[in-house]
């Protein structure tokens, strides 16, 4: 059963598209050959780049992961703890998460939890023993085509962007302070 607030009547599930793509409340379909430009399209889904251009319909979804806990205005204590997250691919499916506790210089294979399915959410989980030491967490994903997780300074540079980019696949770090608050730390 689809409840109300997922899109009840119906809604249409494009998999492997950024979820706008997934319409809410479907009544009706009116199907065309070239891109309707719509407000929501050309103005959020939009990349900025030099001279004044925007790359337009970056619907796809990328390889991308996101560390879930710790996250930012958690609290944690020294010790033991698993750092857990979410990897997903547009493209297809996830073969390996790493996690990262110093920034990035040196990366740690996470564990996927099953199922590992194609354009699906992808649990992963890695055992940390936090010493009380401030770090900065990450995690990267890899796909099944060999594409790896990049940074938010690798896309900029790769794909010239120029300014913020709404949405994007970029490496989302995570601080930890001495005592233990986490807090986002995209530089």
């Amino acid at each position: 059963m689809l409840p109300t607030e997922n899109g009840y009547p119906l809604r249409l599930f494009v998999p492997g598209w950024e979820g706008n793509i997934s319409i809410k409340w479907l009544r009706r379909i009116k199907l065309g050959t070239e891109p309707w430009n719509f407000r929501s399209e050309t103005a959020r889904y939009t990349d900025p780049m030099p001279n004044g251009k925007w790359r337009q319909f970056s619907f796809e979804m990328e390889t991308k992961s996101v560390i879930t806990r710790p996250s930012g205005d958690m609290k944690i204590e020294r010790g033991p703890l698993e750092i857990e997250g979410f990897a997903w691919s547009g493209t297809g499916t996830i073969k390996g998460v790493d996690v990262t506790m110093d920034g990035g210089r040196t990366w740690h294979t996470a564990q996927l939890e099953e199922p590992v399915m194609d354009k699906c959410l992808t649990r992963f989980r890695y055992r940390w023993n936090w010493q009380g030491e401030p770090a900065v967490i990450a995690s990267r994903a890899i796909d099944n085509h060999g594409y790896v997780q990049p940074t938010v300074a690798q896309l900029q540079e790769k794909r010239a962007i120029t300014g913020f980019v709404q949405h994007h696949n970029g490496i989302m770090p995570w601080a930890i302070s001495q005592s233990g608050e986490v807090s986002n730390a995209i530089g």
